[in-house]
């Protein structure tokens, strides 16, 4: 209902102003079947249950390939992409970070999309010649 009151970025500021503890969001977090780590933190976790519904990569999956992983990284932190949405966009390129990787999830899902666009790029190039 706070979502509807207030859109997401208003749902997540007074939920991180709110009494709340982490316990607690990590405990509701639980309850909806949401991916969050022990170690994550509270604004992490207000992210994913805030952003779990809502889409916040708007750029088609060619135009992501497209961008250094510097661009991506950029992207993916100014959008505030939930970890979920990360783990599914990754998952969409049959890629699935282990446990290390999940702990710098950004730089990982920069790295491995850009990686990806550049091979890519490389075999159309071959192709054509």
């Amino acid at each position: 209902m706070l979502i509807e009151w207030l859109g997401p970025d208003g749902a997540a500021v007074g939920l991180e102003h709110s009494a709340l503890t982490v316990p607690e969001l990590f405990e509701l977090a639980a309850e909806l079947g949401l991916p969050v780590d022990r170690r994550t933190n509270k604004s992490q976790i207000i992210n994913e249950l805030v952003y779990r519904k809502v889409s916040r990569i708007e750029k088609p999956r060619e135009d992501l390939l497209c961008m250094t992983d510097t661009e991506l990284k950029r992207y993916l932190v100014e959008r505030r992409v939930s970890r979920t949405e990360l783990l599914r966009l990754l998952s969409d390129f049959d890629i699935n970070p282990g446990s290390e990787d999940r702990k710098s999830l950004v730089e990982f899902a920069a790295r491995e999309l850009s990686d990806l666009g550049m091979y890519q790029r490389v075999a159309k190039g071959k192709q054509t010649t």
